[in-house]
Order: C-alpha cells, then structure tokens, then sequence
C-alpha cells in the first residue's frame, strides 16, 4: 500500500497528466479551491469529482487507499482523443501574462514510472502493479508540444550497450506505425511488453524484432503473428542514474 495520503496522490495524478492547477480543475468541472482542500487533505473529493475521475480511466481504490495502479488500464492502452486548434483572441492574448509565470513551476515533465519494460522477451505487466516511482524530465528536453509520453523501467540486457538494465526510457505515444522503420520502439505482443528495434521486410511481409545486444534471439514476425503485435510508441529519451 501506498504511504501518501489522498491529497499527495492527487498531487502525482495531476502531475502525471502534466497539467496545471487550474486546468485540471477546470477539466474535472471543480473549484480550484475545492481542488486546494483536497490537495491539503481538509475535505475528502466529493462523489461528483470521483465519478468524473473513474471516467477518466482513474483507479479511485488507488487514490483513496493507495492500493494498485494509477490506472484502471496501463496508460499505454488508453486511447487519445485528438485536440483541435483553437483561435486565438484578446481573452487569450491577454491571460500570457499570467500563464508566463505559472510556467514557472511547470519547467519539468512529472512522470510516474509506468512499469517493468522487458529488454528481452515480451513481459507481463502485473495487474496490481504500483506507481512506486516517478521522474522529473526539463521540458526541453520534450521536442513536440502536445504529445504524450510514458516512462519505463528497463529491465533486461537486450539492448546493451546503447540501453542497460536499469535505464529509464521516456516513450512517445503513437499508433501509427508509418516511420518506424528502424527505430527503437515499446511494442506489445502476446500479453508482454518488450524493448525492440522495429524493422519491416515488405517483401516476405514479416515484422523484425531485434534486439541491440547479438547475445539475444531477433523475433521474426509473419503477417499472421504480426496481428498480435501493438505499438506502444517510440523512444524518446534515455535517462540513466550514475
């Protein structure tokens, strides 16, 4: 079980969105003060705000007793809805100011660590498994504005030297296997989830699979098999701990 209590978890869930204060209350139809008393622990969230939240994918037996995940579903199977551009106009123009100095304290990505990776064969990821981690990331080092990304924990050494066990990778959530050629990508198959650099043989319709370290088995996918087979995303920064 989690040692935070109710208002420090709110405070990684909003975090982990990589919101702001104000916009999540705004998102999740509440007062900012109310959104302060329960990040203070003065009042538990009201049934409203938690059935808004168990909309949203939220483990509320996480946030309330601190017991599983974050999330109802790992959050690489969530689906995103796009964003459409909206217009600017001179209520916008006019609240940069402020915006400008929240950016202050929003200068680092918030990321729970989301599970085990496996840098090897595809691994399960435990139902129960908790956000016992999370990691701070400088904004710049985040080069599209918009997108979401997930943290993992490398476990394996399949892709050593460029990625050892223990290294953290920052994924870039995507669906779209166009431009993946070649890339070092967060794949599941068969239940598991795996570290891989993903190459395609157009000609014999097959999915490569390989691993940096030539210790390890290449997996081999024909268009059969490559049915089982979802992108996660790409890679997107390492961060290893000296």
């Amino acid at each position: 079980m989690s040692t935070y209590n109710v208002g420090q978890r709110l405070e990684l869930l909003i975090k982990s969105m990589n919101k702001k204060q104000g916009q999540f209350a705004k998102d999740f139809n509440i007062s900012n003060t109310s959104l302060a008393r329960y990040k203070t622990n003065e009042r538990m969230p009201d049934s409203d705000f938690l059935a808004r939240l168990g909309q949203a994918k939220i483990n509320l037996n996480w946030l309330l007793n601190g017991e599983g995940s974050m999330y109802i579903v790992p959050p690489w199977e969530i689906k995103l809805e796009p964003k459409r551009a909206k217009k600017a106009d001179d209520k916008q123009a006019a609240a940069k100011l402020t915006d400008s100095i929240d950016d202050v304290y929003m200068r680092t990505n918030y990321l729970p660590v989301s599970a085990d990776i496996s840098a090897g064969d595809p691994i399960p990821v435990p139902e129960n498994f908790e956000y016992a981690e999370h990691i701070e990331i400088p904004k710049s080092y985040f080069r599209e504005k918009g997108a979401q990304y997930l943290a993992f924990r490398v476990n394996g050494k399949s892709m050593e030297p460029t990625i050892q066990n223990n290294d953290m990778v920052v994924i870039k959530r995507c669906y779209d296997w166009s431009g993946t050629d070649g890339m070092v990508c967060a794949v599941r198959y068969e239940g598991g989830i795996t570290l891989k650099r993903v190459q395609f043989d157009h000609k014999r319709q097959e999915i490569i699979l390989q691993p940096l370290n030539s210790d390890f088995r290449v997996m081999v996918l024909d268009s059969v098999q490559s049915e089982e087979l979802s992108l996660i995303g790409t890679i997107a920064i390492l961060v290893r701990f000296c």
